[in-house]
């Protein structure tokens, strides 16, 4: 015996489908790689691998009282058991120390990327939150 719907029934039925499709063509457009080429997302990945983080924090957030490379007589780390080299940009004013290590990108060229932050007093671990903080901060603020 088939089943009769009433009118409630497919207006509902139908405004659940609706919905579902709005919803999912959000989703694409909020989440854009899907419905990327894979020739545009591999642009995307070059750009950010290209991209020096150590450059990109000195000019959004000013110059460091000092920028220190450690290990400056390494290669980029790329053979096992090769120390990288490590940068340190020390903003003393904002008691934070960001580190950055080399990594090979497009022709041959390193660039800086980031690794994580310190503060500045006793080394300890900063979670990025924090270290936004302390960086859109005013020396005078900290």
């Amino acid at each position: 015996m088939p089943t009769k719907f009433s009118r409630d029934d497919l207006i509902s039925f139908s405004w659940m489908g609706l919905m579902a499709i709005v919803g999912f063509v959000v989703w694409v457009k909020v989440y854009h790689p899907l419905g990327a080429s894979d020739a545009e997302q591999q642009a995307v990945i070059a750009a950010n691998a290209a991209q020096d983080d150590a450059q990109a924090i000195i000019e959004r957030y000013g110059v460091p009282e000092a920028d220190t490379v450690v290990n400056p007589g390494t290669p980029g780390g790329d053979a096992v058991g090769v120390a990288p080299k490590v940068r340190v940009l020390t903003f003393r004013a904002r008691h934070l120390r960001v580190i950055l290590t080399e990594r090979p990108a497009a022709a041959g060229k390193a660039v800086w990327k980031l690794t994580g932050f310190l503060d500045v007093s006793g080394d300890t671990v900063v979670d990025g939150d924090e270290a936004l903080k302390r960086l859109t901060a005013t020396p005078a603020q900290k």
